[in-house]
């Protein structure tokens, strides 16, 4: 599981949205997951039951998963820290770290680089209130302290729309939005 060295976020929304890297997903290790529905009831499913894809799976709506197990493989615990070193590495380099964000905002559409097209669109740095599009890659959108969802919405918007209108692609959203205060 060291493809998920640095990815921002828990266990159990790694598995709703099957988070991933190039160079692996969440999906291709759950083994088993327990969810507790709106109604209380606690659910265990395979995880070959979920039909995971790019960004997510079929835990349903207003479900929590509570629990999950991995079906991992063994290796030399030197190549997995090597590994692991590395990715985090690459993501420093690339990726906004040390500011708090929700990690990459919009899904990449048919083989293209949401960040590269909202960067193209020239919404790098962009700020509404305390939130802003990172000026080190721009699918990231991160909390310069004090930042509302709302701002958080108002810049996804923003990309959303400056990306359809250059390139005419309409950008979906990676992460889930839970409130908007």
């Amino acid at each position: 599981m060291e493809f998920a060295t640095g990815i921002p976020g828990s266990v159990g929304g790694a598995v709703c949205m099957n988070a991933g890297t190039s160079a692996g997903e969440t999906g291709d290790v759950v083994k088993t997951i327990t969810m507790l529905s709106p109604e209380g009831e606690m659910i265990k499913k395979g995880g070959d039951e979920m039909e995971f894809r790019y960004r997510r799976s079929l835990v349903p709506q207003g479900h929590v998963v509570v629990e999950a197990q991995f079906a991992l493989r063994r290796d030399e615990k030197a190549k997995v820290r090597e590994r692991a070193r590395k990715l985090m590495e690459s993501r420093k380099q690339n990726q906004p770290w040390g500011f708090p964000c929700a990690g990459s905002v919009f899904k990449n559409p048919n083989d293209r680089s949401a960040g590269m097209l909202i960067e193209a669109a020239g919404l790098k740095g962009r700020k509404v209130g305390k939130a802003q599009i990172s000026e080190k890659h721009a699918n990231f959108i991160v909390n310069l302290g004090g930042a509302k969802a709302a701002d958080v919405i108002a810049l996804m918007d923003i990309a959303r729309d400056a990306v359809l209108d250059m390139h005419g692609i309409r950008l979906e959203p990676e992460i889930k939005v839970v409130g908007e205060d």
